[in-house]
């Protein structure tokens, strides 16, 4: 229900801001939030780590380890968002922002240096209070973050209602957006640590960094893993807006929103990652060739299904969804109908390995596909155009990731003389 509402709320804002801002301003705030995704690696992989320790203390009943990871993890995300925030304005009056995301107009010039800046003390404040979402998670209670999921994507849509009416600016659309969502997670995290479990609450003399360290080494690989996704797969904004400006993101960035209607069966592939865990730990192997059979069977439906009608259908539905405001190209929309069914091929492999022994096999693989994806996205933002460079990503990640991967699971799990 959250990812629909999620998606859904992307359907109305698109719109509802590109309409308002226009076609450069708003390729200004999508290349500006690529920054701050980029930027989700600062964690360490603690919400990870975090999530696992959560889950082991309280199979285990044991509060104290519970509040010692909490405390140590809130702690030192706290500090390493004062540390982002200090550096970010050290260097904030010596960066001309409009020249970093390649804007014309003196508007779009002026507003992003301010846009940047309110992107970035909303991030850090976030950081630590986002911890909320690996508690409840490691107390089995994720629905109750979707809850709260839900309602931060509706005031969310409310500020950008209210922004627009009262003709603010994009930096301040960016606060009242973003703003609103957080006060969502802001509730969660006091009613969750503050009143429901009190004794959970971040207290700072049970701050502990060898807690911490192991918070941090426990998540360690998929840290790598999401810093490898975060570059390989969100970073297409970056060239396309130092190539050929802000403008150019648009186009991009109203495709790549309606094709995430992918996330709703992607989200049933992610939702395996805690039943795999479940069936290695019982060493279940025939429940665990049989789910990844039936996995990649839904993500080749799907994939089929949402990519074939984004191409066929695509320039109609965005006719009737933001108008005359982008103009795209069929092989931009033949780019991304690729990308959404190799995406989920690609989900239904690393869920396997994300859950069981095999997690630190694919480290080589992603790090050769993403390191194969930034050349390819140099390259075509540089010679290609917008218009193709989601292909880095999707040869990158089919050639180095998703074949070797496939092979070694094959190899692991449909080879009857192993396991």
């Amino acid at each position: 229900m959250a990812k629909f509402i999620s998606i859904l709320t992307a359907l109305v804002s698109v719109p509802l801001t590109l309409k308002y801002l226009g076609v450069e301003r708003y390729g200004l705030w999508m290349t500006a939030s690529s920054i701050i995704v980029v930027l989700g690696f600062s964690d360490l992989g603690m919400s990870s780590g975090l999530l696992n320790s959560i889950a082991k203390a309280h199979g285990n009943e044991d509060k104290q380890s519970a509040i010692v990871s909490v405390s140590s993890t809130f702690y030192l995300l706290l500090l390493i968002a004062i540390i982002i925030t200090i550096v970010f304005f050290l260097i904030y009056p010596f960066v001309s922002w409009g020249k970093v995301f390649n804007v014309s107009s003196s508007q779009a010039f002026s507003e992003a240096g301010p846009a940047m800046m309110a992107l970035m003390i909303l991030f850090a404040i976030n950081l630590p209070l986002s911890i909320v979402q690996r508690v409840q998670w490691g107390f089995q209670e994720g629905y109750v973050n979707d809850l709260y999921q839900i309602g931060g994507n509706i005031l969310g849509l409310c500020g950008i209602v209210i922004a627009t009416n009262l003709k603010l600016g994009l930096p301040w659309l960016i606060i009242f957006f973003l703003g609103f969502t957080l006060l969502s997670t802001l509730t969660n995290y006091l009613v969750q640590l503050h009143f429901k479990r009190r004794w959970l609450r971040p207290q700072i003399k049970l701050m502990n960094f060898k807690v911490a360290w192991k918070i941090i080494s426990n998540g360690s690989i998929i840290l790598i893993l999401t810093i490898m996704t975060l570059i390989g797969f969100q970073t297409d904004a970056l060239f396309i807006s130092y190539f050929q400006g802000a403008s150019a993101v648009a186009d991009y960035s109203v495709v790549q929103k309606l094709s995430t209607i992918a996330i709703l069966y992607w989200a049933f592939i992610n939702a395996l990652w805690p039943a795999y865990g479940e069936a290695f730990a019982r060493n279940d192997h025939a429940w665990i060739k049989k789910t990844i059979i039936h996995s990649l069977w839904l993500s080749i439906i799907g994939g089929l299904i949402i990519g074939g009608g984004l191409f066929l259908l695509g320039n109609q539905i965005l006719k009737i969804w933001v108008g005359n405001a982008v103009t795209v190209d069929g092989s931009l929309l033949l780019g991304f109908a690729v990308f959404v069914f190799v995406s989920g091929l690609i989900g239904s492999v690393a869920v396997v390995y994300n859950a069981g022994p095999m997690i630190q096999k694919q480290i080589i693989p992603f790090i050769c596909a993403t390191l194969c994806a930034i050349g390819l996205k140099y390259f075509i933002a540089k010679h290609g155009g917008a218009n193709y460079i989601i292909w880095s990503t999707t040869i990158s990640f089919t050639c180095f990731y998703l074949i070797p991967c496939s092979f070694m699971l094959m190899r692991t799990y449909f080879n009857n003389t192993s396991h």
